[in-house]
């Protein structure tokens, strides 16, 4: 198997009939491809030069036909990890993220953090060295013993923000390790794994096993367990579902198996008020369009099927006594986070649309034997009734949103509504107007009109910085035929590595569409001065520090420096002609920016 998995021109043989030798960056490259990783996204640093190589060498052999892996240069290490962050959210397959040692890491640790948060599954590759000149046959420069090298190293800070970080040391570990550390990426919780690679391995010949291609396997719970919860399942009779990243918005089969248990369990679905992606149609009756804090009352039953932190705050006091939780997930309970205070009474762990199609079989079953009531009909009628009435509401108060001297955030979304193709994929990294961004762009552009059809992705996990970025990487990932827009908050912007996200765009004619949600400064920031000191200096003084951004840049203008369009919007009237503009720009292949000073 080792000459089609690994080998682009000849193998050299080595000591036993199950193996051979090439160097390491060919090797990796061989490793990719066998392992269908679609790009290697590299910031580059000099040691890099052997994988360098053996791509020019690849290319050759490719005869001017690119063929995966691709390779793709950044100019900034947290753009190599959203593009592979963004690439995986899409398609679910982890790609490699290469970054220049442990500064690299350390630059690129924002994005990494967002990765492991969201669990998000990639394999990062850092080089080093192990020699530092001393051989002069493999001299990664005069700048390691001076400038590059750590006491720590890459794996060691990568610790703090990857699932799982190893140094390679030998030559015969690289092939194997890099299949072990795609292994862990993959199986549950996904999430980023690191490797430290020196430039000796890059460089020189290493072992290449012939060995076939694998991934991690679907983890579910057991039997026994899924019993246990069908049978609480089964008594409920005022059920709720609370949602953060059930499933990615892409994954069609996952979606379908979280719709069926919600069906049959007969509950409304709530999202956390961050939501990753889509997870249950927003347009369906039993979506819920409002917080669930002032419902938990309510409930005789929760499930939570993925979220972090399911409501807040998390007091045990917020939940009526004899209220059963239920918390499905990858890992129950967060056990990579330093808190978890709410209720849990049943926990399953494992792929969580796998296991809810589990409990929707199971609980259909005890219903057709007659051993479970069937799900309560006047429960959901109620929720029917009160989610139809809320979207009307929120429709109404839309339609009538006005502001005097820009655009309102409720029509920005509305237009982009209407003008967005169906199909495209909607990444979001703001604060201030999020839920008008999740009605607006996910509820019909009117009443009786279908819904479109677009794919949501959270761009930012906590940390700001990475939306541009994760948006490039579903645009690779979506091909041509579908577009991508993100918005991003204004203060979120000057967060993100914006020459190095343009450059890539014109670099390698990537368009997006860019919408800069400019309330002019951190409005986030001011919440908690208006909460605890209502009446103190800040308010009476109309003095917020923390959300200052003045005076406001032309956000748009940077565009132009990168190939880009761009152009800025202070009044709805003038929004339609402007989104034009800007879908017509990303047609002809240029990405765009839309400056749009909006409230809230």
């Amino acid at each position: 198997m080792a000459e089609n998995l690994y080998n682009r021109g000849g193998l050299i043989e080595g000591d036993g009939p199950d193996r051979a030798s090439m160097s390491g960056a060919e090797a990796l490259i061989g490793f990719a491809k066998a392992h269908d990783i679609d790009y290697i996204f590299c910031s580059p640093i000099a040691v890099m030069a052997p994988l360098w190589e053996a791509f020019a060498a690849k290319a050759i052999d490719d005869g001017g036909v690119e063929s995966t892996p691709r390779y793709r240069n950044c100019r900034h290490e947290l753009l190599a990890v959203g593009l592979a962050h963004g690439y995986a959210r899409v398609t679910g397959k982890p790609q490699i993220a290469f970054l220049p040692t442990g500064l690299g890491v350390l630059n690129g640790a924002m994005g990494l953090r967002s990765a492991l948060q969201e669990r998000t599954p990639m394999l990062v590759l850092s080089p080093d060295t192990i020699t530092y000149g001393t051989d002069k046959t493999c001299d990664p420069g005069c700048e390691w013993p001076s400038l590059l090298v750590d006491h720590h190293g890459p794996a060691a800070y990568g610790q703090l923000a990857t699932k799982w970080a190893r140094e390679i040391k030998m030559p015969h570990e690289l092939v194997p390790e890099l299949r072990r550390g795609l292994y862990f990426a993959d199986s549950i919780p996904r999430g980023p794994v690191l490797l430290q690679i020196p430039f000796e391995l890059l460089k020189n010949q290493v072992p290449v096993p012939r060995e076939q291609a694998f991934t991690g396997s679907v983890t579910v719970a057991s039997d026994a367990d899924l019993d246990k919860v069908v049978k609480l399942l089964a008594k409920a009779r005022a059920p709720l579902v609370i949602t953060e990243h059930a499933a990615r918005s892409n994954d069609q089969g996952a979606r379908a198996k979280f719709l069926s248990f919600v069906e049959e369990l007969g509950a409304p679905v709530f999202e956390f008020i961050n939501p990753t992606t889509e997870s249950f149609p927003r347009s369906h009756p039993l979506y819920a369009p409002t917080a669930v804090e002032a419902h938990l009352g309510e409930a005789d039953l929760i499930v939570v099927a993925g979220s972090n932190a399911p409501w807040h705050p998390p007091h045990p006091e917020s939940l009526p006594d004899g209220c059963v939780v239920i918390v499905v997930d990858e890992d129950p309970l967060r056990p990579r986070a330093p808190f978890w205070g709410y209720r849990t009474d049943a926990a399953l762990a494992g792929d969580i649309c796998e296991n809810l199609q589990l409990l929707s079989d199971k609980l259909k079953a005890m219903r057709a034997r007659g051993e479970a009531p069937p799900r309560n009909a006047a429960h959901v009628a109620l929720w029917t009734e009160r989610n139809a009435a809320t979207r009307s509401a929120k429709r109404t108060a839309a339609k009538n949103a006005r502001q005097k001297d820009c655009v309102h955030a409720s029509r920005l979304y509305a237009a982009m509504n209407r003008l967005l193709p169906a199909g495209s994929a909607v990444v979001d990294e703001i604060i201030a107007s999020l839920p008008l961004l999740i009605e607006g762009m996910f509820s019909a552009v009117g009443e009786g009109e279908p819904q479109k059809d677009f794919l949501h992705v959270r761009g930012w996990a906590g940390a700001l910085g990475t939306g541009i970025p994760v948006a490039l990487g579903c645009k690779l990932a979506l091909g041509p035929e579908r577009a991508v827009c993100c918005f991003v908050g204004d203060g979120a912007f000057h967060y993100t590595p914006i020459p190095a996200c343009f450059g890539f765009c014109q670099q390698y004619a990537v368009p997006i569409l860019i919408v800069v949600c400019n309330n002019r400064g951190f409005v986030s920031q001011s919440w908690n001065i208006q909460k605890y000191y209502p009446h103190g200096a800040a308010v009476t003084s109309n003095t917020f520090l923390g959300a200052d951004i003045t005076p406001t840049p032309a956000y748009a203008a940077l565009a132009a420096a990168y190939g880009g369009h761009g152009e800025t919007v202070a009044d709805a009237s003038q929004l339609d002609a402007a989104i034009g503009r800007c879908l017509a720009a990303m047609k002809d292949g240029r990405f765009a920016v839309l400056d749009v000073l909006c409230e809230p």
